[in-house]
């Protein structure tokens, strides 16, 4: 499953994203059980899983 989230995305001087400072906060919330503020995950959603679970079923 694919995860989006909307932030600011840290950036280097020439404006490049810091994927490394990325991976950095993602290890350290998933170390703390966490997700990111903005962060929705697929069992925020019950009623949506159930609907596309069933339709396959």
């Amino acid at each position: 499953m694919r995860r989006i989230g909307f932030a600011e995305l840290p950036q280097t001087i020439p404006g490049e994203i810091r994927r490394v400072e990325l991976r950095e906060r993602e290890a350290d919330l998933a170390a703390r059980d966490q997700v990111a503020e903005h962060e929705q995950r697929e069992e925020h959603f019950p009623d949506l899983r159930e609907t596309i679970g069933g339709a396959g079923a």
